[in-house]
């Protein structure tokens, strides 16, 4: 299940974990400023290695971001005060695929 602070236009949640990082119109989109959160529920326990970041952003021009990955066996929407920060990057981003390792270590979570 997917589920997001918010959406705009066709461009839903579920588009952040298809795997198709070319097209400009298969990626989620908030619709509007941050902050905004994501969530994928994998509907059983899973070892989170390693989470590949796709970020498109306007405008264009880099700018300084700040995105946290959080764990959970179970549904967080929202409110991560029961899951794991499993890690947290701050840096300048631009409109360009990063491969981003969650921890050292694999982290628990659906």
């Amino acid at each position: 299940a997917y589920t997001a602070s918010g959406t705009w236009r066709h461009l839903a949640p579920e588009h952040a974990f298809d795997g198709v990082t070319q097209r400009d119109w298969d990626y989620w989109n908030s619709g509007g400023h941050p902050p905004h959160w994501i969530e994928v529920d994998l509907q059983k326990g899973y070892a989170v290695a390693q989470i590949k970041l796709v970020v498109a952003q306007w405008p264009r021009e880099p700018s300084e971001t700040v995105h946290e990955v959080w764990v959970s066996d179970k549904p967080i929407l929202g409110d991560p005060s029961d899951a794991t920060l499993a890690h947290t990057f701050s840096r300048t981003t631009r409109d360009q695929p990063s491969r981003v390792t969650v921890s050292r270590r694999r982290q628990a979570g659906r």
